[in-house]
């Protein structure tokens, strides 16, 4: 279930909905978070910028995802990064006294949003997991692990920034463990053979 489908109508109707195009700013990084977005349509990263101008992409979020839910109720509560639009869409913006009022007043409102933030915190754990390890082998044969031995992918490029790896690097390693068998990549999906 999608935290949107969780609020009734009427209270969907009574908060704010941004329009947003590709390429806008929605909200910059260093400003205060007072509340959440959840978007209703569209897509939208979480970006920062080198200080040679080279664009670090740290999340992409599509409908129904949230952001702002780690800041709001932070005692430092400016965005790390600019939310840029990736495409035109929408989003519903909570405000944090009404985000407040909503998980004293409406139970499953309160149990996703508990759940988003539990999963969200699960994969921030999991990335740390990754990073920590120094060959690109013990990386991706973390992350297979930890997607039980299967994982469909956007792009080896989305892979490779997920693993903290140059494209290049993955690339030659998935090429390498396929001609050794130790995995199958076919339609956007690498799988352990075991």
């Amino acid at each position: 279930m999608k935290l949107l489908d969780c609020l009734p109508e009427k209270e969907k109707k009574s908060m704010p909905v941004k329009k947003f195009g590709r390429g806008e700013n929605l909200f910059h990084e260093d400003e205060v978070c007072k509340g959440i977005g959840i978007l209703v349509s569209g897509r939208v990263k979480i970006v920062s910028y080198s200080f040679s101008g080279g664009e670090i992409v740290y999340k992409r979020l599509s409908e129904g995802e949230m952001f702002g839910a780690n800041l709001v109720f932070s005692s430092e509560k400016r965005y790390r990064g600019s939310v840029v639009g990736e495409s035109r869409g929408s989003l519903l913006y909570i405000g944090k006294e009404d985000l407040v009022r909503l998980m004293q007043t409406n139970r499953d409102f309160l149990l996703r949003f508990l759940e988003m933030q539990s999963d969200f915190g699960k994969e921030l754990n999991l990335q740390n997991k990754i990073l920590a390890f120094n060959s690109a082998d013990e990386r991706l044969a973390y992350y297979l692990h930890a997607n039980e031995e299967r994982i469909e992918i956007e792009s080896i490029a989305a892979l490779a920034r997920k693993l903290g790896l140059e494209r290049e690097t993955l690339s030659r390693l998935i090429h390498a463990w396929q001609k050794e068998g130790k995995i199958t990549f076919l339609d956007g999906v690498i799988q352990s053979v075991r």
